[in-house]
């Protein structure tokens, strides 16, 4: 079973899920709407973010929002309601500028925020585009990414988990 909400798996012994008819969630993020407040949570809410993993020539596609400077997944916060996958469709479009011709499920990551503040929970899926992506909405610039992208370029996420796993699948260089 798991949260509805965070989408980790609700540990019986730990924690009893808190259900909203067939909605069910975790004690960490049972919030005030239905008797518990945000601030009471004993681990800040995860952050979870579909990412697009388009790769070419073994590399992987990344972006940079503007005004920061490492470069992260394309791909972003779910909304209401919103699927993983409508999630995915709408980031890509937003960051940058395409449409998804198919998406196809890769694994999931979890690990720190670039400020280790937050726990971050990437669900990553390849991707195929219907055009040449180019920066569009908040992106400033996109770069071709791999196991040589250093740290201080790329998230921490994404440099210590996400590329690894690309590495030893044999899919980037």
């Amino acid at each position: 079973m798991e949260c509805h909400d965070c989408r980790l798996p609700i540990d019986e012994k730990a924690h009893h899920d808190h259900g909203r008819g067939s909605i069910v969630i975790c004690c960490d993020c049972f919030d005030e709407e239905i008797g518990r407040h945000p601030s009471k949570r004993r681990h800040p809410r995860p952050i979870v973010k579909p990412a697009a993993l388009l790769i070419r020539d073994k590399k992987f596609l990344v972006a940079r929002t503007q005004g920061k400077s490492h470069f992260y997944a394309v791909g972003g916060k779910l909304e209401p309601g919103e699927t993983d996958i409508q999630c995915l469709h709408r980031e890509v479009m937003e960051e940058i500028g395409c449409h998804i011709t198919s998406e196809r499920y890769y694994r999931t990551f979890v690990g720190p925020s670039a400020d280790n503040q937050k726990t971050v929970v990437m669900i990553c899926f390849f991707v195929e585009l219907d055009r040449e992506p180019t920066p569009s909405s908040e992106i400033e610039e996109l770069l071709w990414a791999d196991s040589r992208t250093t740290k201080d370029v790329i998230g921490s996420l994404l440099h210590d988990y996400v590329i690894p796993a690309l590495k030893t699948d044999n899919l980037v260089n």
